[in-house]
């Protein structure tokens, strides 16, 4: 009995200790990033990241200065979504604290289009669609052509918008296959072959495939 005792109060102890520890770091953080200068500079986005802690998810964005030096910091969701690998800008922070990142030169404004890449590769769709957190909107009387590179890209990005987007894509012998968000892990997928619909839900890490497949049917 005294055994358990003395090892509940151990383990209470370094709880403790854990928690005095942590609460230290983050004022002693805070305080110095109270202290420090707020600085601007160019930098380029190298990588996003999603981290996951005390059942939240913690959005991270990795950046190149000009000096060379790499930093990274916690932006919130919106801001996150709407960045791309590759985006330069101006940078300005405080110590730690990110207090903006406006992007100058951006492949996705360049292109004028959500999808990165120019070349395509057979099979060859029509797409069109909204996703609104990730500025994605493309009218169906102006649809684009996109290949499976892109729907890869857009798989990944649209994971993490939890709007009601929705998208379509077409065969050039006129199957459509429509998708739409239906929960955090799921969605749903339509599909038209001449006048016969049929739909089905599935997991959004499933999508690619589901795609790839309908695109190559005959």
């Amino acid at each position: 009995m005294e055994t358990f005792i003395i090892s509940g109060l151990i383990v209470m102890a370094v709880t403790i200790v854990g928690i005095a520890a942590a609460i230290y770091v983050m004022s002693d953080q805070k305080k110095r990033n109270e202290l420090s200068p707020i600085n601007s500079t160019t930098a380029t986005l190298l990588s996003k990241d999603i981290y996951h802690k005390d059942d939240e998810k913690q959005y991270v964005i990795d950046l190149k200065l000009r000096s060379g030096k790499k930093r990274s910091f916690e932006v919130v969701k919106k801001m996150w979504l709407h960045l791309h690998e590759g985006d330069q800008g101006i940078l300005t922070h405080k110590g730690s604290e990110l207090i903006d990142f406006v992007v100058k030169k951006s492949l996705y404004h360049e292109h004028k289009s959500f999808f990165k890449n120019n070349i395509k590769t057979e099979p060859i769709l029509y797409f069109y669609g909204e996703a609104k957190e990730l500025g994605l909107n493309i009218f169906s009387d102006r649809k684009i052509e996109i290949d499976l590179n892109d729907v890869s890209y857009l798989i990944k990005e649209i994971k993490e918008d939890q709007t009601d987007w929705f998208f379509s894509v077409t065969t050039q012998d006129n199957r459509t296959l429509q998708i739409e968000r239906f929960s955090p892990t799921e969605v749903k997928v339509s599909s038209w072959i001449k006048t016969e619909e049929s739909f089905h839900i599935i997991p959004i890490d499933s999508l690619f495939k589901e795609i790839e497949l309908f695109a190559g049917k005959s």
